[in-house]
């Protein structure tokens, strides 16, 4: 089978590298208008790191170093990966401008059609006033396959969960993620993102239903991962 190339994320799949976002419970599509959603995005950096500042509700503002690259490439993943934003224009277009390139936001917005298509499907159900669901993106680990101070290229093998009580049963995508990061007007930006899936594990559990699913994981929030 040919594998598969894509900067643009399947249901449940990661957008850039070292994703880590949760959302559980209930949850409210936001408007077009609304503001920046609290949530994993804004967690705290550890100092030395980076993130001195915020802009459209994501940490920014990282050193000039191999650990402040990762750590940009964490937070930005936080905040991309999270379906309320990809289904949203102006707040992805926001976080676009904010942690991407001009390159980078192009490449959005050359998906609108699929995220539009995950707006009208199972995910944007799953958004819906009072439906309850399971986003869940984490890294499992990660390598900086090169650095120079202007620009890092890193790989990561990360796991996106997803389920709701309005049609999408409990499943897993694991992605190899490749991003490259730019040094651009004193801040880490994404240049480039692809994905490819797997390598994926075996599983030999019978899955669960998407009501004890959502039940079991309720309350719990997302570790969140540092260099």
């Amino acid at each position: 089978m040919r594998e598969r190339r894509s900067r643009m994320p399947a249901a449940f799949a990661l957008i850039i590298a070292l994703a880590a976002a949760a959302v559980i419970g209930r949850l409210t599509a936001p408007r077009a208008d609304a503001p920046p959603t609290p949530g994993p995005a804004q967690a705290a950096t550890p100092p030395g790191l980076g993130a001195t500042r915020m802009v459209a509700g994501v940490p920014v503002g990282y050193a000039r170093t191999r650990e402040g690259a990762v750590a940009a490439m964490a937070a930005y993943g936080q905040a991309l990966a999270d379906p309320r934003v990809e289904i949203n224009d102006r707040r992805r277009t926001e976080v676009a401008a904010a942690v991407g390139t001009a390159r980078y936001a192009r490449s959005l917005q050359n998906a609108e059609a699929g995220f539009a298509a995950m707006r009208d499907g199972p995910v944007g159900q799953a958004l819906g006033r009072g439906a309850r669901a399971v986003f869940l993106a984490v890294p499992v680990a990660y390598r900086v396959l090169s650095f120079d101070g202007s620009r890092a290229v890193i790989v990561s093998w990360s796991v996106a969960i997803a389920a709701s009580d309005t049609g999408i049963e409990p499943r897993a995508g694991w992605d190899t993620t490749t991003t490259t990061a730019v040094w651009e007007h004193g801040d880490w930006k994404v240049d480039q993102a692809e994905n490819r899936p797997g390598p994926v594990p075996a599983q030999d559990d019978d899955p669960s239903s998407a009501a004890a699913f959502i039940r079991g994981l309720e309350g719990m929030r997302a570790l969140h991962h540092v260099p």
